[in-house]
């Protein structure tokens, strides 16, 4: 199973479909977050930044790699996306 995990992940990565694979509490199933084109350039190149660490937790954001746009920083990939997935982005 772990191996045909990674291969999706690959394959959707090659594919340019961006996404990150969390792990839902109650059932234990693997769902991906999916990625809206930018709400700025309107442009389907929007990835995961790991930015560092903050008191023991990782802060990732989501950012356009055509415009630069990008949210803030979060705790986790899931509130990341949600928040470019809404359009709460800023322009470098």
């Amino acid at each position: 199973m772990g191996d045909m995990l990674l291969y999706a992940v690959l394959a959707g990565i090659a594919a340019g479909v961006f996404f990150y694979m969390f792990k839902k509490a109650t059932s234990g199933d693997y769902k991906p977050i999916e990625l809206n084109n930018c709400p700025v350039c309107g442009k389907k190149t929007a990835k995961f930044v790991t930015m560092g660490t903050f008191k023991h937790d990782t802060l990732n954001k989501v950012v356009c790699t055509n415009c630069n746009a990008s949210t803030d920083d979060f705790t986790s990939y899931k509130k990341a996306a949600e928040a470019w997935n809404k359009g709460e982005v800023k322009k470098k």
